[in-house]
């Protein structure tokens, strides 16, 4: 080798063979480049979960029970609620009537007039319904109470287990309810008797009585410092959180001779989109204003954002956020944030799963179908399945009653309670829920990808060669991933190569050998398959050469 003025020049070696391994476990973000992302985070991912410690396909749609659709209209509300005994039913409503689960169906329910009041639902498709649930003492019985969102309507009141339904007489006409120590809490009203607006009114039953507003320690509070008009109000632990659209205040009990008070908690940010506040065990998550996500922690303190990694693909795509709602699912411990986009329907299709033990995000999309497929509201609860009983004339043919088995009552319906699943309304009245068994969205197969990050930023000058490709992964059934490798970070792909995932309950690995060169490769994994778990990637690299 030459000498020269400027010295020796170090050799080079003509090749540098690596291993990158990749854990895909940091979720998606949209906050920063792909060559500056992370090994593990996605710039472009959907209908991957990222939970203990791999990727899996998200929990598929499947209708509840065959009669999934009771009242053939947009579902504006649902919530699970319990009996005092114990029994727990789903509850929806739609623009004019509400509906229960029992006993393997749904059943409309029945409207009847209360103390004077003949106000049957009016709800408009472009409002939602707020549910909660409060212990009666006189008929020893939980009732939920139901509020239209935006109407003003009066609040509507379902003895658990009832087949009626009717106004809570006394109460004001409120958009917003919650139960807390035993009083209804009520929020952003109109008087009963007149048509005065207090937007920024929180007014509360008497204790243990929610037929009873007017006597006893029941009372009202008018925030008149607070800015704009009340958009939710929820119990959280020892308080009663109070959402305005740009700040929020707490509510709390008092000595005698008050019954609250109430305190200013955060003067730089509230939300317009009341439906995206949901109680996760972190505290409150919600969508504010300026579509940055929000938590409250629920030790205490100002909101803290926790959305800066989606924030961007939110602001970008999110149209009609009015319609945006939240709901949080135990079985997978992500906060999930539905909303529309700007190339659908205006109604919700797609997702943002936020998983609250790691921080990472996931998208997800339900539009799949001819973008016809709108989720409308959601909540959570046990899956709920069951029988609907037997007639006499069922079994008349059979027995007798002198021999009949058993007692009459145990031919009665039944109920059946499963696992934690998140159930979802639609524009056309169908009930479906999340289904971690199911194997498509309700007829239409799911297509799951993931994105790696752009590979070698560290390297910028050099070409990068990969030859070699592990999967290490888990499966409850045989399953096929494609991957592809990319030349121009994501813009165009290789001709994808099939792995094969032979069942494994514990770790198994398939292997491929791409041949692609980029200065900074990317590489995507798709499957349409269901059961399986994707903990590892190998990746063969080959710098500066062949």
């Amino acid at each position: 080798m030459r000498t020269t003025r400027y010295g020796t020049p170090l050799p080079r070696a003509r090749s540098e063979a690596t291993v990158l391994i990749v854990e895909p476990t940091l979720g998606y973000r949209s906050d920063q480049p792909a060559s500056d992302l992370a090994l593990g985070a996605s710039p472009a991912m959907e209908n991957f979960v990222p939970r203990d410690g791999g990727l899996e396909p998200r929990p598929a749609l499947s209708q509840h029970t065959a009669t999934s659709n009771p009242m053939g209209v947009l579902v504006t509300g649902g919530k699970e609620v319990q009996s005092s005994l114990g029994t727990r039913y789903n509850l929806i409503s739609g623009t004019t009537r509400f509906a229960w689960y029992s006993a393997s169906s749904y059943s409309p329910l029945s409207y009847v007039s209360s103390g004077g009041y003949t106000a049957v639902p009016s709800i408009g498709t472009t409002e939602r319904v707020d549910i909660t649930q409060i212990y009666e003492a006189t008929n020893d019985e939980m009732l939920a109470v139901m509020s239209a969102t935006s109407s003003y309507q009066t609040l509507f009141t379902w003895e658990v287990g009832a087949t009626t339904f009717s106004s809570l007489t006394q109460a004001p006409r409120a958009r917003w309810v919650a139960a807390f120590d035993n009083f209804l809490v009520a929020a952003n009203v109109r008087a009963p008797s007149t048509e005065s607006k207090f937007i920024q009114r929180v007014q509360w039953s008497d204790r243990g009585n929610p037929f009873n507003w007017t006597t006893g320690i029941s009372g009202f509070q008018d925030l008149l410092d607070a800015q704009g008009g009340v958009t939710r109000v929820m119990a959280q632990e020892s308080r009663v959180v109070l959402f305005f659209e740009n700040e929020i205040w707490v509510q709390f009990r008092d000595a005698f001779p008050n019954t609250f008070r109430f305190q200013v908690l955060d003067r730089s940010v509230g939300t317009p989109y009341g439906m995206t506040c949901t109680e996760t065990p972190k505290g409150i998550c919600f969508l504010a204003r300026d579509f940055m996500v929000y938590l409250l922690p629920k030790e205490g303190g100002p909101a803290v954002k926790i959305g800066q990694a989606v924030f961007r693909k939110i602001k970008d795509t999110v149209d009609e956020p009015g319609y945006a709602w939240g709901v949080y699912d135990p079985t997978t411990a992500t906060y999930q944030l539905y909303y529309p986009t700007g190339a659908g329907t205006g109604l919700p299709q797609r997702a943002m799963w936020l998983n609250m033990e790691t921080g990472a995000w996931a998208p997800q999309r339900f539009d799949q179908l001819d973008g016809a497929r709108n989720l409308t509201i959601g909540w959570n609860g046990l899956l709920a399945t069951g029988a609907a009983g037997q007639t006499w004339s069922d079994v008349s043919g059979v027995y007798t009653w002198a021999n009949v088995p058993g007692t009459w009552g145990s031919y009665g319906p039944t109920n059946v309670y499963g696992q934690q699943v998140v159930y979802t309304g639609s524009s056309n009245g169908t009930v479906w829920y999340l289904n971690s068994n199911g194997t498509n969205d309700d007829g239409t197969g799911v297509t799951c990808k993931w994105r790696s990050s752009a590979l070698g930023a560290d390297d910028p000058a050099h070409t990068k060669l990969v030859n070699g490709f592990r999967l290490d992964y888990d499966a409850d059934t045989a399953s096929t991933v494609s991957v592809a490798v990319s030349r121009d970070q994501g813009e165009t792909f290789d001709s994808a190569f099939t792995l094969g995932l032979a069942q494994a309950e514990n770790q198994s690995t398939a292997q491929g050998y791409p041949y692609t060169g980029a200065r900074y490769p990317v590489f995507e994994v798709q499957s349409n398959d269901r059961f399986f778990r994707l903990l590892r990637f190998w990746l063969a690299i080959r710098s500066g050469g062949r």
